[in-house]
């Protein structure tokens, strides 16, 4: 018998959790074919009751993953500046993504227009 493949999955239940009173949060989320391919972005934001204040989809051309959730990081941040919020809680499900952010050393961000 002869295993291709075999992959541990992780189940795990979420749930809205209120926020503080004047934060909103944002979600964001990217994908991209295999390979390199055609990729998107998207993302939502939500006041600290889970109402819907905005959202986004957008195409991002060719590019990888982690490109690609950085991109709908960098669009969700500046759509909530746009909206007049400041204080948002950014959640996102990419570990790359989230250690550069965290990171000291994040030049790259720095250097996005």
């Amino acid at each position: 018998m002869v295993v291709v493949g075999q992959y541990d999955r992780i189940l795990s239940y979420l749930k809205w959790k209120p926020l503080e009173e004047n934060y909103v949060k944002l979600n964001t989320d990217g994908t991209c074919k295999e390979g390199g391919g055609r990729a998107g972005r998207g993302g939502v934001i939500r006041g600290n009751q889970g109402e819907w204040l905005g959202g986004f989809v957008k195409g991002v051309g060719y590019c990888n993953a982690f490109v690609t959730e950085l991109w709908g990081v960098l669009e969700g941040l500046r759509l909530a500046q746009r909206l007049g919020f400041k204080r948002v809680e950014l959640s996102i499900d990419s570990k790359a993504v989230i250690y550069v952010i965290l990171t000291e050393k994040n030049e790259v961000l720095q250097d996005l227009p």
